[in-house]
């Protein structure tokens, strides 16, 4: 993701490439996941709420200087969010793991663009929380309108290989996947046009052949809390279909 405008005081660390990061499932067991491949990386530190009190949970919803939208869920130390541009330039999960560093709360975690946007990168990023002034994330409550659906900007058809695309669901939702070699990550939301979507998602898995196993958590760009772990079959090169669920997942069909 690319920030503006970030002095360079702001840095107090360097962040390498091959992160390793975790993200928990709804069994309460961590997977890791080494990002060794990144092909272009993106080192930037972000700022939360520039004061020197700690806090218990970064969850919410919070909005940059230059309109940009967060959705941030915290779970334990593991931080998951959404990220968007308004105007769809580019679109990003991020996964990743809060420690404590010296006494300033620190997240390290790896972002994926998604095909909402139009960018295509995979980026390491660091966070640093407390301490700053100055903040360049505001922590706000959330507005009445929200940047709705929208055509991919990027992905492709009828390659049963590559499941980048924007996909549909009979769960009335729109998922859009990026398939970076065996992982595979999305951002799924309510179709809408207009106002708030009720549920919005992250789910980050790993494809192996035709099935892929995935963790998802409810992210509050919508109204839902609910998180948990599915099973997928790539039933064809432009069909996916549901296997196992837990945690009272609805789709059971993705089409693109």
């Amino acid at each position: 993701m690319i920030f503006r405008n970030i002095p360079p005081a702001c840095c107090l660390s360097a962040i390498a490439l091959g992160i390793t990061f975790s993200f928990t499932s709804c069994e309460g067991e961590d997977e890791l996941i080494t990002e060794k491949d990144i092909s272009s990386s993106i080192e930037v530190p972000i700022k939360f709420d520039g004061h020197s009190e700690r806090t218990n949970s970064f969850s919410g919803y919070y909005e940059t200087s230059e309109g940009h939208h967060y959705y941030i869920r915290q779970s334990g130390d593991d931080i998951i969010w959404f990220a968007e541009d308004p105007e769809g330039e580019w679109a990003q999960v991020f996964v990743g793991h809060l420690t404590d560093d010296n006494g300033y709360q620190v997240v390290n975690g790896a972002t994926y663009d998604v095909p909402k946007g139009r960018r295509e990168t995979i980026g390491s990023q660091w966070a640093v929380i407390g301490g700053i002034p100055n903040p360049f994330l505001h922590r706000k409550v959330a507005p009445s309108y929200l940047p709705g659906t929208r055509a991919e900007g990027f992905g492709s058809r009828g390659n049963s290989g590559d499941l980048t695309a924007k996909w549909t669901s009979n769960n009335g939702g729109v998922y859009y996947i990026n398939q970076i070699g065996d992982k595979v990550i999305w951002f799924g939301e309510q179709d809408y046009r207009v106002g708030k979507p009720v549920w919005a998602n992250v789910g980050v898995g790993k494809r192996t052949g035709d099935t892929i196993t995935l963790d998802w958590a409810d992210v509050p760009k919508g109204r839902n809390g609910g998180k948990g772990s599915i099973t997928l079959k790539v039933s064809s090169a432009d069909k996916i279909t549901l296997t196992t669920s837990s945690g009272g997942f609805g789709g059971t069909v993705w089409t693109r």
